[in-house]
């Protein structure tokens, strides 16, 4: 009779458990923060925020829709861009000033821009006229402190160029190749003349050069059967002290003027 008491009793405990065990079950919402009532009448589960798994207090916002972008920021051209300008192509130097890179008209007469959008054109770009059979003559500003290498290279009917007072470097065959090339005048402050600076200039007849060259590099005056006369705005001892490579004027059957000072 105990035994059937004790095992009646444990019965009913366990249907207690039981009931209580359903309760804890369906009394627990389906989303924090969202009770089954709620998902069941809007039929939409509740996500004002989004936690990231492992962190229960990092939020992810995603911004704001309404954000407005000014188009203004986009106008800015940063150092190395390109920009078309009719028939020129100019890069945005890392100095703010501009680079006229390349030439591709058909005129005879040019003159290189001085100015470009916000700011000075102080260089002419490599290979900025070569191979063009048009241009004649060609006038450079006196705001540009750098011709590239290769410039005017293969410009066989190029016959004048009006050099900027203020150049400091020109790079390798500036001139190479300028057939119609009659006459130069290198400004005050270019140091040397590079690797066949004016190779193959046929008509070349003279060259007038400044004080300040040190250097008249390999080629430089290379099959320069015409040129007749070096004008060298320096002294006989500054000329002493330039530095010619061995086959720089071995074509050229000239007379040297030192002291120059004409134009």
């Amino acid at each position: 009779m105990k035994k059937i008491k004790a095992g009646f009793a444990a019965l009913i405990f366990a249907a207690i458990m039981l009931l209580n065990g359903c309760s804890i079950l369906t009394s627990q919402p389906a989303h924090p923060g969202q009770t089954d009532t709620q998902e069941a009448i809007t039929g939409e589960k509740h996500t004002d925020s989004l936690k990231t798994q492992g962190d229960d207090d990092e939020i992810i916002d995603w911004g704001d829709d309404d954000e407005i972008i000014d188009p203004d920021e986009f106008d800015e051209i940063g150092a190395n861009e390109k920009y078309e300008d009719g028939d020129w192509t100019f890069v945005k130097l890392d100095n703010g000033s501009w680079e006229a890179s390349s030439y591709k008209g058909s005129d005879a007469n040019v003159t290189v821009p001085q100015k470009f959008r916000d700011g000075a054109v102080t260089e002419v770009g490599v290979w900025c006229f070569r191979d063009n059979k048009n241009v004649k003559h060609v006038a450079v500003p006196d705001c540009i402190v750098v011709i590239g290498e290769n410039c005017f290279m293969g410009c066989e009917n190029l016959e004048s160029v009006q050099m900027p007072q203020h150049l400091n470097f020109m790079g390798d065959q500036t001139f190479s190749g300028c057939r119609s090339l009659k006459r130069c005048v290198v400004p005050e402050g270019v140091k040397e003349l590079d690797y066949r600076q004016f190779d193959e200039c046929g008509n070349l007849g003279e060259v007038i050069l400044p004080s300040t060259l040190t250097l008249i590099g390999e080629a430089a005056f290379r099959h320069c059967y015409n040129l007749r006369t070096i004008y060298f705005r320096g002294s006989d001892a500054d000329w002493k002290g330039v530095k010619i490579s061995g086959n720089a004027l071995i074509d050229s059957d000239y007379r040297l003027v030192t002291g120059y000072t004409g134009t």
